[in-house]
């Protein structure tokens, strides 16, 4: 193991790649709306109101925009730059403009707050046809930052965005959306009114009781949450996850089904950049104490959760400012009480920067996978990728180009039960696309153009998968009309391009007859590496299993879900060390 700045890189030397080069595409976005954060210097310090820290490769640059300590990263395109400006709080919009809204006029909720009245301003048909374009929301104010859920008991698809107004300023609002593609219902607030500005909302789902957890940091430096059932109405009060005097930002927030609450973690603004968790219970009941993830006094970013069930944990990953050049993605696994149960994990530490991971948990394969956009080729940024192992969070193989387009902004979502993952990434012009991959890597199937409008910018995707029927729904701003809304679009799912034998675990010869992946995979593989063989080191014996295990994989004997079957327990082991 090699330890850097403090932090575990486990298990690279010899283990197989996993996830290859699939995507293919344009251009880069000239801009983004990526929402204010917390400004990060090497070291950990947080540059005051009148500073700016800057990065010393590629350009990137971060700049104090509120004097509350939140970082704006804007503007990342193949230049590779990173810059954010200066500017009052509550007069700036998460795109760093100011805001001009003409407000929504609506209904007043019980909050104080003004909803858009769906009625008169549904922002587009209830059932438009599938695969169509549609806008979620439309009203005058402007929204930004969508993030959904997929809501089993209900079969529907669920969105909340930071929603702005002159008449009440900051709100989060949500919608519930049909498979089909289109809203179902009116427009929902979510928080109270408020002049602050929020960063990009969270929301996690529980499939127990319906209802979601959505969670938001304030202006203030607070974090806050509620409870929304599965219609998108509040069904609790506002809950104060974290008001430290430090203030805290960057919210995210996952649900565990096996213990049956959510927990939510954030970073601390100052001094060290703690990031802290914290359970919240079914019913919202705050649940103990916060509890550090990471202590290491370096500037973070991009803050990031995903949930694996089968095990009861999290990963945890982020922007980290450590390691050999600028930023670098670190993670760490997280037990459901909110505790650590790994190292920290180097994910990602090259020349240039690291930043902005994304990732999703492949139940089909026991394993994360987590997407960054990175400079290290030649400044501008490009999509990589790296497969991480659940519960221990052991790297599976090296970090993977996965498109030499995209990088920034761009959203994945996992189809377990066909194996498969769906990245979405912008590309000339800044229109949206999709790329379904294989649990190795393959590209499946042709490109998907999610959004082709040739006018204004589209930006912050999010994408949820519907596991039942493998349907999905991808969302975004977008500002077509001159003022940024969300929209969608919701798409059947295409059929694997090479699906396996039906049952079939994932190894099959060539004349179609279904095997056991572990009992005639693992025999080839074992015959070819013997337990008892000779090697050098840990490294030579996985060396070899990579070798035949590509073997299988070329000659499609065997599935990707087989692939990652075969060589995780042997990294593992003892053999050769």
């Amino acid at each position: 193991m090699k330890i850097v700045g403090g932090t575990t890189r486990i298990g690279q030397i010899g283990l197989v790649v996993l996830w290859m080069a699939a995507c293919s595409g344009g251009g880069q976005p000239a801009s983004d709306l990526t929402i204010s954060r917390q400004t990060a210097e090497k070291g950990g310090n947080a540059s005051s109101s009148d500073q700016t820290a800057q990065e010393t490769h590629n350009g990137d640059q971060a700049g104090n925009s509120d004097g509350q300590g939140s970082d704006h990263s804007s503007n990342q395109g193949n230049n590779g730059s990173d810059q954010s400006g200066d500017a009052p709080s509550g007069a700036q919009g998460h795109d760093g403009q100011d805001i001009q809204g003409s407000g929504s006029g609506g209904v007043q909720d019980n909050d104080g707050g003004s909803a858009a009245d769906a009625s008169n301003q549904s922002g587009g048909s209830e059932n438009p046809s599938r695969g169509e374009e549609f806008p979620i929301v439309t009203v005058s104010d402007r929204q930004q930052g969508v993030r959904t859920v997929y809501q089993p008991k209900a079969k529907r698809f669920l969105a909340v965005w930071n929603n702005f107004s002159e008449e009440v300023g900051w709100q989060v609002y949500g919608r519930v959306l049909n498979t089909q593609g289109g809203p179902h219902g009116s427009l929902k607030t979510v928080s109270p009114s408020g002049v602050e500005r929020r960063t990009l909302p969270g929301i996690a789902h529980d499939p127990d009781t319906g209802r979601s957890l959505v969670v938001w940091g304030t202006a203030d430096g607070d974090v806050l949450g509620r409870l929304i059932d599965q219609d998108g109405e509040p069904s609790g009060p506002v809950i104060t996850v974290a008001n430290s005097a430090s203030g805290e930002v960057e919210p995210v927030v996952g649900f565990e089904a096996t213990s049956r609450h959510y927990l939510v973690a954030w970073i601390e603004t100052s001094p060290d950049f703690v990031l802290y968790s914290r359970v919240i219970d079914q019913e919202g009941g705050v649940v103990g104490d916060a509890t550090p993830i990471s202590e290491a006094v370096s500037g973070k970013l991009d803050l990031r959760m995903a949930t694996d069930d089968d095990a009861g944990r999290f990963l945890v990953v982020w922007r980290d400012y450590r390691g050999q050049d600028t930023y670098s993605i670190i993670g760490r696994m997280v037990g459901p009480e909110g505790l650590p149960t790994s190292d920290e994990i180097v994910i990602a530490d090259a020349v240039g920067s690291q930043i902005n991971p994304e990732l999703a948990y492949d139940a089909s394969d026991r394993s994360f996978f987590v997407t960054w956009s990175d400079s290290r080729h030649s400044g501008a940024y490009e999509l990589f990728g790296q497969v991480v192992a659940s519960p221990d969070g052991l790297l599976v193989g090296p970090n993977v180009l996965l498109s030499p387009y995209g990088g920034y902004p761009h959203a994945i979502a996992v189809d377990a039960p066909r194996a498969r993952c769906l990245v979405v990434y912008s590309k000339g012009e800044s229109r949206l696309y999709g790329q379904y991959l294989s649990s190795d890597g393959v590209a499946e199937g042709a490109e998907l153009a999610l959004s082709t409008t040739e006018e204004g910018l589209q930006s912050l995707p999010d994408v949820v998968v519907d596991p039942s029927g493998g349907g999905l729904l991808a969302a975004w701003t977008d500002e077509r009309e001159g003022t940024p809304h969300i929209f969608g679009r919701a798409l059947a799912a295409p059929s694997p391009s090479a699906a396996l034998p039906e049952g079939c675990s994932g190894f099959s010869a060539p004349d179609g007859r279904c095997l056991g992946c572990e009992a005639d995979g693992g025999a080839v593989v074992d015959q070819a590496c013997p337990l008892d063989g000779s090697y050098q080191n840990h490294g030579d014996y996985l060396a070899c299993v990579t070798d035949a295990v590509n073997a299988l994989r070329h000659e499609g004997r065997i599935g990707g879900a087989c692939k990652v079957n075969l060589i995780a327990p042997r990294a593992r082991s003892s053999v050769g060390r």
